[in-house]
C-alpha cells in the first residue's frame, strides 16, 4: 500500500476511523491533509461556498476521503425536516459538493473513497434515515465511477465499529461492543485500524473502482 508522495484529503479525520486512515496514509507515505469542522484546515461541508473554497486553496491532491458524519437514528413517527437535514446535509450533500469541488484537482490517477454503512444492506427497526442515506451514498459511488471516470470512485460500508463514537455510553460501551460481537460470524467488531485498511486497499489499486466495500465482521449475513 504504497503512498510515498501522494497527497490525500481525508475529511472528517480527526478522530476515530478518519484519524485512522490519516495515520495510516501517512505511515504509507503519503503527505495528509486532515479537514472538518474544528480543524485547521477547516472545512464546514454543509457550506458549498466554503468547501469551492477550501479545494481551490488546497492545490493538487491525489485521493480524497469523505468520512464526515452526522448519525440520526430513530422511528419514523420522530421524522422532521430538521431531522432530515441533519441526517443528509454532511454526509451525503456536504460528501456530494466536496467531490465536486474536488474533482478538477484530482490527479488522472486519482481516488475518491465515500463513507456508507450497514444500514443500507441490512437495516433495522428505526433506522430508516441511516439506511436512506447509506443506500444513496452506495448509489452515488456507482454514479460518480461512471462520469468521473479515469478517477476511481468507491465506498467504504463499515458495521458497527469499536471507535470513539461508541464512548457516548459511557459504563455500558463494553457490554455494548461484546453483544455486537457475539452477534457476528468472527466474534469481533472492526476497529478503525481494520477500516483504515480496507480503505488503503481501495486507495492503492488502480483496477478497483465504483465497487462497495464492506468492512462490518459479516454483519450482512448474520
Amino acid at each position: 500500500m504504497n503512498l510515498t508522495d501522494q497527497h490525500v484529503v481525508v475529511l472528517g479525520g480527526t478522530s476515530g476511523i478518519g484519524a485512522a486512515i490519516a495515520d495510516l496514509a501517512q505511515q504509507n507515505g503519503a503527505r495528509v491533509t486532515v479537514a472538518s469542522r474544528r480543524s485547521s484546515p477547516s472545512i464546514d461541508l454543509t457550506d458549498p461556498e466554503g468547501i469551492e473554497t477550501f479545494f481551490a486553496n488546497l492545490g493538487p491532491l491525489d485521493h480524497l476521503v469523505v468520512t464526515a458524519n452526522q448519525p440520526v437514528s430513530g422511528p419514523l413517527t420522530d421524522l422532521t425536516p430538521e431531522r432530515l437535514a441533519t441526517a443528509t446535509d454532511i454526509k451525503l450533500f456536504g460528501a456530494l459538493w466536496a467531490v465536486r469541488a474536488a474533482a478538477p484537482s484530482l490527479a488522472p490517477s486519482g481516488s475518491i473513497t465515500l463513507f456508507g454503512g450497514h444500514f443500507a444492506q441490512r437495516p433495522t427497526a428505526g433506522s430508516s434515515l441511516g439506511a436512506l442515506v447509506n443506500g444513496a451514498i452506495e448509489s452515488l459511488g456507482r454514479a460518480l465511477a461512471v462520469e468521473l471516470a479515469p478517477h476511481r470512485v468507491n465506498v467504504i460500508a463499515p458495521g458497527i465499529t469499536d471507535s470513539p463514537a461508541w464512548d457516548r455510553l459511557g459504563d455500558n460501551r463494553p457490554g455494548f461492543i461484546a453483544a455486537q460481537a457475539e452477534r457476528l460470524p468472527l466474534k469481533r467488531v472492526a476497529t478503525p485500524h481494520d477500516v483504515a485498511a480496507a480503505t488503503l486497499a481501495l486507495l492503492t489499486n488502480p483496477a478497483v473502482t465504483a465497487t462497495v466495500s464492506r468492512v462490518d465482521g459479516g454483519a450482512l449475513v448474520a
